[in-house]
């Protein structure tokens, strides 16, 4: 035999020793895994329970407003992932509401401390591992209690004494209760759902954190557990607050008071815009005015004439006449009336009768010829200076 041949006589002794250990050791199996979540079960948790309901005749309606109010008596109330040690006012609302005739179902996301829980339910969370220790303890030098059997994956549904230690249900920790409860479900070591009357409504606690979310419903016997936990029936309704869908405060404001905020972004907007740098002028700068003397004059004699100082306007046009004369003519104060109204005629070409009436006749005129004799007399003045200028 060549030596090749030996060499591949020993490697396919080999494979076939790997392929019967292979073989020997392993086995083929189906196992199950959880699908992907698909449309409105990707952003809703409790999207299978509402479906769940809604094939049992009932309904699931979500408070996502926290500052809606409650619904009636004899309603059943689902919270989840809720803070009550942070809302003393709601806590003191549901207490109200119970005793009015509520039913509340809580699971372990909703945070309340175990005095203010066990003050108002007698509920209570106890580990199993301490208190196995704590009889211990007490019971010194004695045997050792033998080990339990390991719980199942998750035992069937009964009415009472059944446990539920699958999924989000605690298999270190059970429930404790100091009243009767009207409904209970557990094993050995304690309770892992209890019902509890208060007044005239009812506290459900579970020992769970979010037991019948979309995939812990589909889990062993709980669908039929949330069923009896939520008293469903044909036309019931479960109202469910979840803490992680309430809106902030920015949702609560555009929910409530779009309009107004709406009114106030306009107005923050024209008040930026009106207080913001330009390239220029709105409008170009009016080139400044001043008022002219002429305009002056005669303001101030309307101002005169109708306050009844007709007077000093007569004699103001009079002054200023002989004023511009005396220049021309000397010795003019020192002429009669009558040869000063002809000096002004002869200088001036303005009739003598006029000029004799408006100059020693204003006193004696009334005030409808005043404005006419004042004209005349301005007339005359400035005649004269033209001439003054021009000759």
């Amino acid at each position: 035999m060549k030596r090749a041949h030996l060499i591949g006589a020993l490697i396919t002794v080999g494979l076939l020793g790997l392929f019967a250990w292979v073989a020997a050791n392993t086995y083929w199996d189906t196992e199950r895994v959880p699908g992907i979540l698909r449309g409105p079960a990707l952003t809703d948790p409790y999207y299978a329970a509402g479906r769940y309901a809604a094939l049992l005749g009932a309904r699931l309606e979500r408070l996502e407003d926290p500052l809606a109010s409650l619904p009636g008596a004899r309603a059943v109330l689902w919270l989840s992932d809720l803070n009550l040690d942070f809302e003393p006012e709601r806590r003191v609302q549901l207490e109200r509401w119970v005793a009015a005739g509520g039913h509340l179902v809580l699971d372990l996301t909703v945070t309340l401390s175990d005095r203010e829980l066990a003050r108002w339910t007698g509920l209570r969370q106890q580990f199993i591992s301490r208190q196995r220790d704590e009889a211990t303890a007490d019971d010194a030098g004695a045997a050792a209690p033998p080990p339990r059997p390991p719980v199942q994956p998750c035992m069937r549904y009964a009415p009472r004494h059944a446990a539920t230690a699958d999924g989000d249900f605690l298999p270190s920790a059970r429930l404790r209760t100091a009243r009767r409860p009207d409904f209970d479900l557990g094993d050995a070591d304690g309770l892992q759902v209890v019902r509890v009357p208060l007044g005239r409504g009812s506290v459900t606690l579970l020992n769970a954190r979010e037991p019948f979310d979309n995939r812990g419903l589909l889990q062993g016997d709980h669908a039929r557990l949330f069923a009896t936990v939520m008293r469903l029936h044909p036309g019931a309704v479960v109202w469910l607050i979840r803490g992680g869908e309430r809106l902030t405060l920015a949702g609560l404001l555009l929910q409530r008071g779009a309009a107004v905020l709406l009114l106030l972004g306009a107005a923050l907007a024209l008040l930026l815009w009106r207080a913001a740098v330009r390239f220029g002028p709105v409008l170009p700068a009016p080139p400044p005015l001043r008022r002219s003397l002429r305009a002056q004059i005669a303001g101030t004699a309307e101002f005169l004439r109708s306050h009844g100082a007709s007077a000093a306007l007569w004699q103001a046009s009079a002054q200023a006449l002989e004023a511009a004369i005396r220049h021309r003519v000397p010795g003019y104060g020192r002429l009669r009336p009558e040869e000063q109204a002809a000096t002004l005629a002869r200088l001036t070409g303005l009739p003598q009768g006029e000029l004799f009436e408006s100059l020693h006749g204003a006193g004696r005129a009334g005030p409808d010829n005043l404005a006419r004799r004042v004209a005349l007399l301005e007339r005359a003045r400035r005649r004269l200076q033209h001439r003054q200028i021009f000759n």
